[in-house]
Protein backbone atom coordinates (compact mmCIF):
# COMPACT_ATOMS: atom_id res chain seq x y z
CA UNK A 1 0.00 0.00 0.00
CA UNK A 2 2.68 2.26 0.71
CA UNK A 3 4.45 1.94 -2.55
CA UNK A 4 1.75 2.85 -5.01
CA UNK A 5 1.60 5.94 -2.95
CA UNK A 6 5.32 6.89 -2.43
CA UNK A 7 5.22 6.09 -6.45
CA UNK A 8 2.50 8.17 -7.32
CA UNK A 9 3.86 11.39 -5.22
CA UNK A 10 6.81 10.51 -6.99
CA UNK A 11 5.25 10.56 -10.63
CA UNK A 12 2.97 14.07 -9.77
CA UNK A 13 6.28 15.77 -8.51
CA UNK A 14 8.11 15.15 -11.67
CA UNK A 15 5.20 15.22 -14.12
CA UNK A 16 4.71 18.83 -14.59
CA UNK A 17 8.81 19.26 -15.52
CA UNK A 18 8.00 17.46 -18.49
CA UNK A 19 4.56 18.13 -19.14
CA UNK A 20 3.79 20.92 -21.82
CA UNK A 21 0.87 22.85 -20.98
CA UNK A 22 -2.37 22.23 -23.63
CA UNK A 23 -2.69 24.70 -26.56
CA UNK A 24 -5.79 23.67 -27.39
CA UNK A 25 -5.46 22.83 -31.12
CA UNK A 26 -3.09 26.15 -31.90
CA UNK A 27 0.70 25.98 -31.75
CA UNK A 28 2.17 29.15 -31.01
CA UNK A 29 6.04 29.29 -31.93
CA UNK A 30 8.66 31.31 -29.90
CA UNK A 31 7.76 35.66 -29.81
CA UNK A 32 10.37 37.52 -32.36
CA UNK A 33 11.01 40.99 -32.01
CA UNK A 34 12.75 43.74 -33.96
CA UNK A 35 13.31 47.55 -33.03
CA UNK A 36 11.79 49.81 -36.05
CA UNK A 37 13.06 52.90 -35.46
CA UNK A 38 14.30 54.72 -32.50
CA UNK A 39 15.17 55.88 -30.01
CA UNK A 40 13.92 59.46 -30.77
CA UNK A 41 14.53 62.49 -28.62
CA UNK A 42 12.86 61.18 -25.55
CA UNK A 43 14.68 57.58 -25.91
CA UNK A 44 11.64 55.95 -27.10
CA UNK A 45 12.19 53.00 -29.11
CA UNK A 46 9.21 51.79 -32.00
CA UNK A 47 9.05 47.68 -31.59
CA UNK A 48 7.61 45.19 -33.97
CA UNK A 49 6.99 41.30 -31.51
CA UNK A 50 5.95 38.73 -33.87
CA UNK A 51 4.77 35.02 -33.25
CA UNK A 52 3.68 32.61 -36.02
CA UNK A 53 0.40 30.76 -34.82
CA UNK A 54 -1.02 27.46 -36.48
CA UNK A 55 -4.07 26.02 -36.66
CA UNK A 56 -4.22 22.37 -36.62
CA UNK A 57 -8.08 22.56 -35.63
CA UNK A 58 -10.72 21.47 -38.27
CA UNK A 59 -12.18 25.10 -37.72
CA UNK A 60 -11.52 28.44 -38.19
CA UNK A 61 -10.28 30.03 -34.97
CA UNK A 62 -10.01 33.44 -33.86
CA UNK A 63 -7.13 33.56 -31.26
CA UNK A 64 -5.65 36.06 -28.77
CA UNK A 65 -2.09 36.03 -28.08
CA UNK A 66 -0.21 37.82 -24.90
CA UNK A 67 3.39 38.20 -25.17
CA UNK A 68 5.73 39.30 -22.26
CA UNK A 69 9.21 40.90 -21.97
CA UNK A 70 11.08 40.32 -19.10
CA UNK A 71 13.96 40.90 -17.23
CA UNK A 72 16.68 38.65 -15.47
CA UNK A 73 14.36 38.94 -12.11
CA UNK A 74 11.50 37.71 -14.25
CA UNK A 75 9.62 40.66 -13.95
CA UNK A 76 7.76 41.73 -16.49
CA UNK A 77 8.78 45.07 -18.66
CA UNK A 78 6.49 45.01 -21.27
CA UNK A 79 3.30 43.01 -22.13
CA UNK A 80 2.05 42.91 -26.05
CA UNK A 81 -1.67 41.86 -27.14
CA UNK A 82 -2.15 40.44 -30.55
CA UNK A 83 -5.16 39.17 -32.35
CA UNK A 84 -6.44 37.66 -35.32
CA UNK A 85 -8.64 34.40 -36.74
CA UNK A 86 -6.43 31.51 -38.52
CA UNK A 87 -8.33 29.42 -40.82
CA UNK A 88 -8.42 25.87 -40.18
CA UNK A 89 -5.26 23.70 -41.05
CA UNK A 90 -3.32 27.39 -42.14
CA UNK A 91 -0.63 29.36 -40.32
CA UNK A 92 0.20 32.98 -40.05
CA UNK A 93 1.90 35.69 -38.44
CA UNK A 94 0.52 37.91 -35.71
CA UNK A 95 2.00 40.95 -34.69
CA UNK A 96 1.80 44.42 -33.11
CA UNK A 97 3.75 46.99 -32.17
CA UNK A 98 4.94 49.27 -29.27
CA UNK A 99 6.91 52.02 -27.82
CA UNK A 100 9.26 51.15 -24.92
CA UNK A 101 12.01 53.19 -23.10
CA UNK A 102 15.51 52.03 -24.37
CA UNK A 103 16.58 51.94 -20.66
CA UNK A 104 13.62 49.24 -20.24
CA UNK A 105 14.73 47.87 -23.26
CA UNK A 106 17.75 47.25 -22.62
CA UNK A 107 16.82 45.23 -19.51
CA UNK A 108 14.87 42.52 -21.10
CA UNK A 109 16.42 39.07 -21.16
CA UNK A 110 13.08 37.11 -22.44
CA UNK A 111 10.20 36.85 -24.72
CA UNK A 112 7.93 34.80 -23.78
CA UNK A 113 4.19 33.78 -25.07
CA UNK A 114 2.10 34.28 -21.72
CA UNK A 115 -1.46 33.39 -22.29
CA UNK A 116 -3.78 32.23 -25.34
CA UNK A 117 -6.87 32.38 -26.04
CA UNK A 118 -9.16 30.80 -28.73
CA UNK A 119 -12.57 31.42 -29.86
CA UNK A 120 -13.84 29.21 -32.28
CA UNK A 121 -15.59 30.83 -35.21
CA UNK A 122 -18.47 28.96 -36.85
CA UNK A 123 -19.76 29.79 -40.67
CA UNK A 124 -21.92 32.45 -39.39
CA UNK A 125 -19.09 34.10 -38.01
CA UNK A 126 -21.04 34.33 -34.12
CA UNK A 127 -18.42 33.13 -31.46
CA UNK A 128 -19.29 29.57 -30.36
CA UNK A 129 -16.59 28.66 -27.88
CA UNK A 130 -13.65 30.17 -25.92
CA UNK A 131 -10.63 28.63 -24.17
CA UNK A 132 -7.65 30.05 -21.88
CA UNK A 133 -4.15 28.59 -21.30
CA UNK A 134 -1.73 30.44 -19.54
CA UNK A 135 1.85 29.41 -19.15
Amino acid sequence: MRFPIVMTLAFLLVLPAFAAPPRLGIEVAAPEHKVIDGPNEDGDLDLSVKVMVKNTLDMDESVQIVVQAVDRDDFEVLEVVMSGPIRAGKARPLSQSAVLQQDAYRTIVAWRVEEVTITALPADGSGESKANTRH
